[in-house]
């Protein structure tokens, strides 16, 4: 899905559809409102929907699994693009050209709520003694309730009780999600609650850069990065993203006890 910035068409995507075409992407350009063909005046909160229904129709379509859909924004169609992104488990990725935390009253502030209410479903948990252990997208379902629907989280087998701690969760996670923890509990200890905390800010960290903070190109790469390297701050992706830099990487941070 394509989307433009202010003051132009679909057509602007003409020679990059094009050649997505030829890499073989079945592509869909729209023409914002008050743009192009649409006629009327710019509603960019309409337009915010608009990005998501086409978004959704995109999923729908026979052939198309989760995970095939990817969006394409400029300017406050990036920002459209990142939130209908993330509101959509089957959307693999968004390529965001010029966003910014708040163009025209379409912010990313969507993607900082969706951290809140996995936080707070967590909080719950760990009040209770359990800690998931495998926070990632295929993880995150949204409802279909207020404006950018509410997460819930789902797959609780790798999830470990305080007073029960095997270890086992140690040998099975997702590698581009995994804690240090998980990867070397020798040197880091068992999985608990700070593991869920470095995961939730994994996803935050890609929600709002498009880019994991450990990218590796298999299994044992991201392992070594995650073990070994520091990630970039989210401003070395997006210079707006300045004053989440120190929260996200105290998330990311190695060792439990930071």
């Amino acid at each position: 899905l394509l989307l433009h910035q202010r003051g132009r068409d679909r057509t602007t995507w003409n020679a990059l559809a094009l050649r997505l075409q030829a890499a073989g992407y079945a592509v869909l350009a729209v023409d914002q409102r008050g743009h192009g063909e649409t006629g009327g005046a710019e509603d960019w909160t309409l337009a915010q929907e608009d990005a998501r229904a086409a978004l959704s129709m995109l999923s729908e379509l026979p052939g198309i699994a989760p995970g095939q859909i990817s969006v394409i924004g400029a300017s406050v169609g990036a920002n459209l693009g990142l939130n209908a992104c993330a509101g959509l488990p089957g959307c693999a990725a968004a390529v965001l050209l010029s966003p910014g935390l708040d163009y025209r009253g379409i912010t990313t502030a969507g993607a900082i709520q969706i951290t809140k209410g996995i936080l707070d479903g967590l909080d719950y948990a760990h009040q209770h003694g359990y800690s998931h252990c495998d926070i990632k997208p295929d993880n995150i379902l949204l409802t279909q309730e207020g404006a950018g629907g509410i997460p819930k989280i789902t797959d609780w087998g790798l999830s470990e009780h305080a007073g029960e701690k095997t270890g086992a969760a140690c040998t099975a996670f997702t590698p581009w999600y995994a804690a240090p923890e998980q990867i070397a509990p020798e040197q880091y200890g068992l999985p608990g609650p700070a593991t869920d905390l470095y995961q939730v800010g994994v996803l935050l960290y890609l929600m709002l850069t498009r880019t994991h903070p450990f990218a590796g190109t298999d299994t044992d790469s991201t392992c070594r990065m995650i073990l070994n390297d520091r990630p970039d701050p989210p401003s070395a992706y997006r210079p707006d993203l300045a004053p989440l830099d120190a929260v996200l990487l105290k998330c990311l941070a190695r060792s439990q006890k930071d």
